[in-house]
Formats: C-alpha cells, sequence, structure tokens
C-alpha cells in the first residue's frame, strides 16, 4: 500500500507566525508578491499579509515548484523551471519544445530557403554577366580591362562562388558532408562575401581617384603617364586578400568550430558565439565607414563637376561680360579661376577645377572614344555605395535563413533581397560599361 504524506515544501508553516502576519511590507519576495494587504484587528494594524502570484508559495512568495522531471527533454536538452513553468534548453543540433528534433536529419532532404538565395547569387554572379555581354548590350568590352571593369569582374566571381558555396553547403544534410567539411566552408563563404564588399570599396575608391584627377581608369599609368603603385592591380588585390584573411583567422583562432553546425555551414547565430563574429562583424564596418567616407569626398567632387556646365557659360559669356570672370591659363589642360563678385556663390565650391580638367584632357588628347572609359567612372559614386549596402544587407540575411530555416519571414526577405542585389549589379555595370564600342 502506497502511504500518502505531507511532504512538500509548500506545505510547511512557521509555528510562531500561524496567521502569516508580517511587520512590513518589505518582508515579502518581491518578485513573487501581487499585492501586500494590511491585517486590521480591533480597527488596528497588527501586520501585513501577502498575496502570491501565480506559480508562487509560501507565506512571504519566494517559493516556486520545481516542475521538472528528469525525462521532460530526454538527453537532448535540459529542463529549466521558471516560476511554475518548465522549458527545454536544447544542446547543440537539436530543437522543439522537447529537444526531440535532430536539425541535420530535419533539414535532410529539404530544399530551404538558402538553397534558393544560393541559387539566385551564383546566376547574379555568373549568368548575368553573361547575358550582359551578349543579350542586354549586344556589344563586346574592350580587350583591355581598366580598373573597374576589374574589379566588377572580380566581384561576380566572389559572388558566384558564394552562390554555389551557399547553395550546396549551407545544408550539411543535403550533400551529407563531414564536419570538417563544414568548417572550412564557412571560411569559404565568408571569404568571398567579404571580399565582394572589399571589390565594392575598391571600385568607389578607384572612381575617387579618376574625379580627383589622380589616373584616367587605367591601370599601371597615372594621369602624368608615370608607373605609380597607387594604380596597380597588384598592390590592392596583396592588400584587400590579407586584410579579409586577416579577420577570419582571428574568427578562426578564437573559435570558428562554434560556427558550423550540423544543420548550416554558413554560421550560426546564439548568445554564446556572438563574440566569435566580433572580427568579422568589425571588418564589415570598417569596410561600409571607408566607403562611406569614399561616397562623401565624391559626392563633394562630383558636384563640383556638375559646375563645370556653369564654368563653362561664364567662359564663354566672357567675350560679352569681360569683368564676369577673368581666366589665364597656367599649363595646356589647367586654368586658373578668378572669382568676380558679380558671380553668386552657390557656383562655387571647394574644387572647382577638377571636372573641367578632365573635360579638357578628354578633348584635347584623349578623343570621344577613349574618353568613355573616364566618364563611366564620373556617374558610378551613388552606385558603390548602394551596391556595397544592399551586399551587406544580403550577407546578413543568408546568415540568419540559413540559421533559422524554418522561419519564412527571414528565408522570404533573404531571396528577395538576392533578387534586388542581382538585378541592381547588372543595372549598375550596365550603366557603368560605356567603353564598349559599338
Amino acid at each position: 500500500m502506497i502511504q500518502c504524506q505531507r511532504t512538500s515544501i509548500e506545505e510547511i508553516q512557521d509555528p510562531s507566525n500561524p496567521k502569516n502576519v508580517f511587520s512590513s511590507c518589505s518582508k515579502g519576495f518581491q518578485r513573487g508578491v501581487a499585492s501586500c494587504d494590511p491585517v486590521i484587528e480591533n480597527s488596528e494594524i497588527i501586520g501585513y499579509r501577502f498575496t502570491c502570484k501565480p506559480g508562487w508559495t509560501m507565506p512571504t512568495c519566494w517559493y516556486t515548484p520545481d516542475t521538472c522531471t528528469s525525462n521532460y527533454c530526454s538527453e537532448n536538452g535540459k529542463c529549466v523551471s521558471e516560476v511554475g513553468e518548465r522549458r527545454c534548453e536544447c544542446k547543440m543540433g537539436y530543437a522543439g519544445d522537447k529537444c526531440e528534433w535532430n536539425l541535420r536529419e530535419k533539414y535532410a532532404k529539404v530544399w530551404t530557403f538558402p538553397v534558393f538565395t544560393g541559387a539566385i547569387i551564383a546566376l547574379g554572379g555568373f549568368v548575368v554577366r553573361i547575358v550582359k555581354r551578349a543579350v542586354a548590350l549586344g556589344r563586346t568590352e574592350a580587350t583591355d580591362e581598366d580598373p573597374q571593369s576589374t574589379h566588377q569582374i572580380l566581384r561576380s566571381y566572389c559572388m558566384f562562388v558564394a552562390g554555389i558555396l551557399v547553395l550546396f553547403y549551407s545544408n550539411p544534410g543535403l550533400t551529407n558532408i563531414t564536419p570538417t567539411a563544414c568548417r572550412f566552408n564557412f571560411i569559404a563563404v565568408h571569404f568571398c562575401f567579404m571580399m565582394a564588399m572589399v571589390q565594392w570599396l575598391l571600385e568607389a575608391w578607384n572612381v575617387n581617384q579618376v574625379l580627383r584627377c589622380v589616373h584616367l581608369n587605367e591601370w599601371e599609368t597615372d594621369w602624368n603617364g608615370k608607373k605609380s603603385w597607387g594604380v596597380r592591380i597588384v598592390p590592392r588585390m596583396v592588400v584587400s586578400v590579407f586584410v579579409v584573411s586577416a579577420a577570419l583567422l582571428i574568427t578562426f583562432q578564437a573559435g570558428w568550430n562554434q560556427l558550423a553546425a550540423p544543420w548550416t555551414c554558413v554560421g550560426t547565430v546564439r548568445e554564446d558565439n556572438l563574440s566569435i563574429w566580433i572580427p568579422i562583424i568589425a571588418m564589415v564596418i570598417i569596410v561600409l565607414l571607408a566607403a562611406g567616407a569614399v561616397f562623401e569626398s565624391n559626392l563633394l567632387i562630383k558636384l563640383t563637376v556638375k559646375s563645370r556646365k556653369v564654368s563653362s557659360g561664364l567662359v564663354r559669356s566672357r567675350q560679352f561680360s569681360p569683368g564676369l570672370v577673368g581666366l589665364r591659363w597656367v599649363s595646356s589642360g589647367l586654368v586658373e579661376f578668378r572669382r568676380d563678385s558679380t558671380i553668386p556663390t552657390q557656383f562655387f565650391s571647394r574644387r572647382p577645377l577638377l571636372g573641367y580638367r578632365i573635360d579638357l584632357r578628354i578633348e584635347r588628347q584623349m578623343g570621344h572614344e577613349a574618353g568613355r572609359q573616364v566618364e563611366k567612372c564620373r556617374r558610378n559614386e551613388i552606385l558603390c555605395i548602394s551596391g556595397i549596402s544592399l551586399l551587406i544587407i544580403l550577407w546578413f540575411l543568408t546568415i540568419l535563413s540559413a540559421d533559422f530555416k524554418d522561419d519564412v519571414t527571414i528565408g522570404s526577405l533573404t531571396v528577395v533581397m538576392a533578387i534586388v542585389y542581382s538585378v541592381f549589379s547588372f543595372y549598375q555595370e550596365a550603366v557603368t560599361c560605356p567603353e564598349v564600342t559599338t
């Protein structure tokens, strides 16, 4: 026979205080107290009694029962009791209310959102370039690649590789790859994404150099026709590869094996591994800030470039109004500009002659056909900052969608962003490709 007896701690009473009356409300456990009411006898307050919140017991509301059982979360998780309720904290690779799902097995044969995202990114990085060359433009690019075209091509190849990796390896169970291969895939995916971001930054920097008359969008040769390290491809590529690799190696050292998981090789986002993401996130933020600084410089110079039409109009008006403005030739392609008080100040900006200087070089030395190679850079500053911003958003959403595969909202946003980025990349390359010949 089973003998029942009162053993629960909730039933324990203090013999010295049978009425559960206390001298002040501060005696209660504030987290569990719902209210503190005075106890009145003979029109006098003799103390206070507590009313507990649901799930809390004992006279001072300090106790909540442990509702966990030994097998509630099976062997795949840990049961945690909170205010009369219980939940499971699952081990790595398991999910569900009771940690009953093995995530690798759950998604082993499922085509999730990251798979479609990878396919779209790969198409955007490679197939769209073929369409650009063969169909949309109906032209053939020049044989010699200039700096801007080089950065665009490298970026498209990086995104193609990133798309392939996300397509086949965002879900390890789908392709049945080993944990070691999954971890190296994590490094490769983020290397490609970050290199594509750096190519956006270098393309924006190339625009800035053209607008500042450092070079004419040509490798190896600067504005004055001299060999310069600042316009050579090797220093740019070596430095960019070194910086990106350094950020990834720091992550590698900090615990890269904690980011790749049995259900995703793109990376997991958890409270306990956020510190490991810091080097990569810091690198992305630095690239974005640098791109913003270059964009600001480009925009200021571009505002000056827009003033060249006004300046040209003023030059033509000199023969009718000699007192309006004065110009003095300094050397071929350079002029000295003297502002007259009769000209509105909005016609002038910080560096008013850079655009005019480029126009003179194109008109007098390069010619129209060769000048198109320079002109394409002068309308690319907004496109560069927009492109890198879209890519960073796509990168972040790709990580989240690969981790939270069941979240339809995140997955749908990722697919939409992949389409938007691919279309934008095609548009940007088409708009900035006037060096082609008809």
